[in-house]
This record gives structure tokens, sequence and C-alpha cells, in this order.
């Protein structure tokens, strides 16, 4: 299923956050709800899948909160926790 997008039509970066639930990567599922925001308790990369289905790799430092609209962690290629 598709992750949904509470944030589209919002007013950008700048609104609220709405919630928060824990990621974890999987190989294929997508997460219920596309981010706005993540936080990463250890360092490392994260390889993601973006909100327009894009999919990179990118690195993340331990205790950073990045502004990524993302709707899948992808197993292969994450180090970060």
């Amino acid at each position: 299923m598709p992750a949904i997008d509470r944030y589209a039509g919002s007013s950008g970066p700048n609104s609220s956050l709405r919630g928060a639930f824990a990621i974890t990567p999987h190989a294929s599922d997508e997460l219920e709800y596309v981010t706005r925001q993540i936080y990463a308790a250890g360092g490392g990369n994260v390889s993601v899948v973006w909100a327009d289905g894009a999919q990179t790799v990118e690195p993340i430092a331990a205790g950073e909160r990045v502004n990524w609209a993302i709707r899948a962690v992808r197993v292969t290629g994450t180090t970060a926790t």
C-alpha cells in the first residue's frame, strides 16, 4: 500500500509536525505515512525512497533531524539507526 502524504498541500516545511513513528528499514514495504522530518539516533547512511519515487543513499549524523519527505527506507544501504 502506498504511503499516505499527510502534508500534501500544507504550508510547507514550516508547518507543525503532526505526529511521530519509528521507522524500520524494509526491502520493499513503504512506510504508512510520508515523512516530513526524520531523526537519527545513530549516524550512518540511509537508503531512502523520496516522496516522488526517486531512491538515493544519504548520510546522516547521530542526533541529526532532517526535513525529508520520504515514503520508504530500504534495508540495503542503510547503516544509520
